[in-house]
C-alpha cells in the first residue's frame, strides 16, 4: 500500500492509496479539557468509519456510518 500525504494547514494528512484516507488525532487538536479530547476523538473515529464506508460502495455500510456520524455530531453539539 503506497502512502503519501495531503497538505492540511501546517500538518500533513496521510493518504492510503487504494483504500481511501483517514484523519488521525494529532496533539494540535488537543484542548485543555480531557473530556473534550475524548469526545473529539470519538467524532474523529466516526468520521473515519464514514470515510472507510464510502470507499466500499456498500450502501448499507455507508447508511450505517452516516447514521452513526450524524448521531455523534448531534450528541457532541447538543452539549
Amino acid at each position: 500500500m503506497l502512502q503519501s500525504s495531503v497538505p492540511y494547514g501546517s500538518q500533513q494528512l496521510p493518504v492510503m492509496h487504494g483504500c481511501g484516507f483517514a484523519l488521525h488525532w494529532v496533539e494540535q487538536l488537543a484542548m485543555q479539557s480531557e473530556e473534550l479530547n475524548v469526545e473529539h476523538d470519538g467524532v474523529l473515529r466516526k468520521l473515519n468509519s464514514l470515510l472507510s464506508a464510502l470507499n466500499t460502495n456498500d450502501r448499507n455500510r455507508i447508511t450505517m456510518a452516516c447514521t452513526n456520524m450524524s448521531a455523534e455530531a448531534r450528541a457532541h453539539f447538543a452539549k
